[in-house]
């Protein structure tokens, strides 16, 4: 007698998944300006499946599994699969990285968790004694006003102040909301700019490095006082059109 025994090939045996499901965690973040934000994603059962990263007001992804898609380099992807963790890092955050992001995972079935990134800007005060501290009026030592660079150098725009005492500085371009640094603090996004104090010859001075005609325009040397002093330059742009800056 011959027998014949028949086998199935079922897949949905051999290759079945348990349920993919996010493991709850805080979807409201708030982190201060020029730290490092960590977007947590945690995920269970994600087998096969990956994770797409993306900011809900853009159209890109940022990344893609552990492929990166977005251009800014303050972004990375730290996995830890043994801790079932996907996570977005944003290093030296700024207001612009502020809005939701969401966690995705690339199933039939759309599964997709959002985390809201607030960024706080610290705008520190200065406590000044004027009588104790008393060092004399602060006021701004002339410097030109208009200055003109090729596109690709480094521009410096010159801040002389007499008698600052504990107050600081403030650099802000007067086109935008907010400012580009606060002391020697700098909280633009741009990792072009930095800030150059030689308190000796009461400099403090705002560096452009590879200046574009985007740079262009109006800048503001604000010093932190109860009486707003402030002292305007104008960043101009070898070959351009200043009649629509």
């Amino acid at each position: 007698m011959n027998v014949v025994v028949l086998t199935a090939a079922v897949d949905y045996v051999a290759e079945y998944e348990s349920p993919t499901y996010f493991i709850p965690q805080p979807n409201n973040l708030t982190y201060r300006a020029r730290s490092t934000a960590i977007l947590t994603c945690t995920v269970k059962n994600l087998g096969k499946k990956f994770i797409v990263w993306r900011k809900t007001a853009e159209p890109h992804p940022i990344s893609v599994g552990n492929m990166m898609y977005a251009p800014d380099t303050r972004y990375e992807v730290a996995f830890a699969p043994d801790r079932r963790e996907f996570n977005l890092v944003i290093r030296a955050v700024s207001q612009n990285d502020a809005g939701v992001y969401e966690c995705q995972v690339s199933s039939r079935d759309k599964l997709v968790r959002h985390v809201l990134l607030r960024i706080e800007v610290v705008l520190l005060t200065a406590a000044v004694d004027y009588v104790a501290d008393y060092d004399g009026p602060t006021y701004f030592i002339p410097q030109p006003n208009n200055v003109t660079y090729q596109a690709g150098a480094t521009a410096t725009l010159t801040c002389s102040v007499e008698n600052l005492g504990k107050k600081f500085i403030v650099w802000r371009k007067t086109a935008e909301p907010h400012p580009i640094s606060v002391g020697n603090m700098i909280y633009a996004p741009d990792t072009r700019y930095e800030v150059a104090f030689a308190p000796e010859r009461r400099e403090f001075n705002l560096g452009i490095r590879a200046v574009t005609q985007n740079d262009a325009g109006v800048y503001e040397c604000q010093v932190s006082s109860r009486d707003k002093l402030v002292r305007h330059i104008m960043l101009r742009i070898e070959g351009m059109d200043y009649a629509s800056v």
